[in-house]
């Protein structure tokens, strides 16, 4: 038995796939599950050891070649995936993204049976359709919900998977590790309680002040004595050099470790505190404690799954949002009201006995 699961971005809401793939290969021990995606978030399965194949679609390739007017490369890169994806035939294939390059995804594969949702553009390339809203503006149950409920609708799994808040998961190579451990070797971390500090996020409006951030910082410190861990990618370093300029006490800037090594270190953390991205999913995929600061997006599609993480934010409402397309906000109410001592008082709660409080 094949299985197809199509999710073609974001890295976060990839992993949100992960309740899925467990549910299936519990229920049909020996079933063999692919999952395709865009390259750039194929690291959230690179090592998941029950996705047998990753189908690994080069978008930004694909939209580099045809700017350059590239067609035949773009052809031959576009040919290379479909003889991929082309190349097992499939029990069953299942469009979790319900867009329309995931649907065209669906349609190439070999297989007769092709679930998807009836509000898709391109659902009638479906042999099965259902209906209910699982978009990320205006759905009501989180994405990992959702994605279970497309095999639940289909027969696939059972109703009683939808009672029971689901877990992600997320793995990482021993070398990640090995390389970790050096990490914290070298700077003389070992055997210490670690709090990491993530104030990026892949849009510009679901992150919270960088003043604000550096405000946290500087309370834990000063309460704990735990060495502050700062966390970033290429873009984000702009937000993660302010956030430690605001520090008075020393910090470490995690930005140089690799992509595993980044996700191995927020596993090994006493504390991480973070926007609403995927670090944050992944530290609950590691049952890290974590402190998610949540701003305009859909907190029903994308609250932390973990019973060690606290989501602190403001109901406003004008809320969820998405700026991002186009709707610029004039206020940021979301984020300008949630202050830091919400945060540091969600960060007490998971620290519990690490932290000395100071007298209101």
């Amino acid at each position: 038995m094949r299985v197809l699961l199509i999710r073609l971005s974001s890295l976060g809401d990839v992993l949100f796939a992960t309740p899925a793939i467990s549910a299936l290969a519990e229920r049909y021990p020996g079933v063999r599950i692919d999952f395709a995606t865009y390259k750039r978030f194929g690291g959230a399965l690179a090592h998941h050891p029950l996705v047998d194949r990753l189908l690994l679609l080069p978008k930004k390739q694909l939209s580099v070649a045809a700017k350059r007017g590239a067609v035949a490369e773009a052809s031959r890169t576009l040919s290379a995936f479909i003889s991929e994806l082309r190349a097992e035939r499939y029990d069953l294939i299942v469009d979790l993204h319900n867009v329309t390059d995931s649907a065209l995804v669906a349609r190439g594969a070999r297989g007769e049976r092709r679930v998807g949702n009836s509000r898709q553009p391109l659902s009638r390339l479906f042999s099965d359709r259902f209906d209910f809203d699982d978009r990320n503006e205006t759905g009501r149950e989180h994405s990992a919900f959702s994605n279970l409920r497309y095999l639940v609708e289909a027969g696939w799994l059972g109703k009683e998977l939808l009672q029971t808040e689901p877990r992600l998961a997320f793995h990482t190579p021993e070398s990640a590790k090995q390389n970790v451990d050096r990490f914290l070797y070298d700077h003389q971390l070992q055997g210490r309680e670690l709090i990491g500090l993530n104030p990026g996020g892949s849009y510009e409006y679901k992150r919270w002040p960088a003043s604000r951030f550096a405000e946290v910082g500087a309370r834990l410190q000063a309460q704990t004595g735990m060495p502050l861990l700062l966390f970033g990618g290429p873009s984000e370093q702009e937000a993660v050099q302010r956030v430690a300029s605001g520090i008075p006490g020393p910090v470490i800037d995690t930005s140089p470790l690799p992509f595993f090594e980044a996700f191995e270190l927020i596993s090994r953390l006493r504390l991480f505190v973070t926007n609403d991205s995927a670090p944050l999913h992944v530290a609950c995929a590691a049952g890290t404690p974590t402190v998610g600061l949540y701003g305009p997006a859909n907190f029903d599609k994308f609250y932390p799954l973990s019973p060690s993480a606290r989501a602190v934010k403001v109901d406003v409402p004008c809320r969820p949002c998405q700026p991002k397309q186009g709707r610029a906000c004039a206020h940021r109410d979301c984020f300008l009201q949630l202050t830091t001592a919400r945060v540091v008082a969600a960060c007490e709660d998971l620290l519990g006995g690490g932290v000395q409080r100071r007298a209101s």
